[in-house]
């Protein structure tokens, strides 16, 4: 039997105010809750998680101050097997008035592929 896909979303708890800590907390605690073994299995990281500024190739990039491991916090993730999803907007501009991926769709896509976040 198909069961729905599951997860959680940091929007819905922390709104804007997110970090990798909390993230990884989540993580853990929906492994010592057994939400996991229920088959929560994704980690949806929304607003925020990125910079203000894209690098210098223009692709988008973790906010360093509240995500010191960048992408490889999508590698912790998936260390404790959880899929992950990060928002993105298809404006200029997200909610946040952080960086959108309107006309920028292409290099948002190959840096998310870069970091492996389909598995």
């Amino acid at each position: 039997m198909l069961k729905p896909q599951m997860g959680w979303s940091s929007w819905n708890c922390f709104r804007e105010r997110i970090d990798e800590d909390k993230i990884m907390g989540i993580a853990q605690a929906m492994q010592e809750t057994g939400l996991q073994a229920l088959g929560y299995e994704y980690i949806n990281i929304d607003d925020c998680w990125q910079s203000s500024m894209r690098d210098a190739q223009g692709a988008l990039q973790f906010d360093e101050a509240n995500f010191p491991s960048g992408p490889k916090i999508i590698d912790k993730l998936h260390a404790l097997n959880f899929k992950v999803g990060l928002y993105s907007a298809c404006s200029d501009l997200t909610c946040e008035d952080l960086p959108g991926s309107f006309l920028k769709e292409k290099i948002d896509a190959d840096t998310f592929a870069k970091w492996a976040l389909i598995i």
